[in-house]
């Protein structure tokens, strides 16, 4: 195999898992509907729109999807793909209500008919949306999903897994530049952006679950290198988690503050 085909692979791949992201079983029928007629075609639309737009950083799921709506919405030849990618929209987090208010406002730009047909059509989607919709999880299944994309370096998909005003706290000494109160999702973002300015993490460790209503309780441990002084720095820690229609909406983390300190002092 040439590394021509395996980087091709990979973006393949890599584009078919966000397919899957966004628009669950739905995307992978429209693909499977074109491997008898057109394969390359459908490796194309994997590749071009899944890898290499709706995979770049500068906007997340959600609001890639109200874009989406809002430029198919006027299209009088492209009622399929609203369906589909209205159906895209409550599958990345909008909820039924914002679908609605984006089909009003293009009654404004595209007209009253169009607007019209969109809303039909999200009555259709949304009845077939409640119907299929997954059980809840439980909020310790929210958390486990939270540690599994944090931890594989996926931070799209562990920023969508938190509420626009997650509440995050880390309590420890004021040397220590990760520690403070962040409010928002925007900062929260910041904040594990800045982390490997900091820290080289060489363990982290899950133990133990403790689920109660709507908090979680989550024991372990962690080993970082601390890049200033080049100093290993590790403790037991206990996360505290609250979880809100189905997103983690406060974060709270003891750990050994003064060992953190001390790591810190040159």
């Amino acid at each position: 195999m040439t590394l021509t085909h395996e980087l091709t692979q990979d973006r393949y791949t890599r584009g078919l898992n966000k397919l899957g992201e966004i628009d669950g079983e739905m995307g992978q029928q429209v693909i499977e509907s074109l491997k008898a007629i057109a394969p390359d075609f459908a490796r194309y639309l994997i590749e071009f729109p899944f890898k290499d737009i709706y995979s770049r950083p500068g906007l997340d799921l959600k609001s890639r999807e109200i874009a989406t709506v809002a430029a198919l919405t006027p299209l009088g030849n492209a009622q399929p793909q609203l369906r589909v990618h209205l159906q895209a929209a409550l599958n990345v987090g909008c909820t039924q209500q914002e679908v609605i208010e984006i089909l009003i406002q293009m009654a404004v730009y595209a007209g009253f008919p169009a607007a019209l047909r969109g809303l039909f059509f999200a009555q259709e989607v949304f009845a077939e949306f409640d119907h299929v919709k997954q059980p809840t999880k439980s909020p310790t299944e929210i958390v486990q999903a939270y540690f599994a994309a944090f931890l594989s370096g996926d931070l799209e998909t562990t920023l969508s897994m938190l509420n626009e005003d997650v509440e995050w706290h880390v309590q420890g000494a004021p040397n220590v530049p990760t520690v403070g109160t962040l409010q928002g999702k925007e900062q929260v973002k910041a904040w594990m952006l800045d982390f490997p300015n900091y820290f080289k993490p060489l363990v982290f460790e899950v133990d133990r679950y403790f689920e109660s209503a709507d908090e979680v309780i989550v024991t372990g441990r962690f080993k970082h290198l601390v890049l200033s002084t080049h100093r290993e720095v590790g403790s037991e820690l206990a996360i505290h988690f609250r979880v809100k229609d189905e997103l983690i909406c406060s974060y709270k983390i003891l750990e050994d503050s003064y060992a953190l300190y001390l790591a810190f002092n040159e």
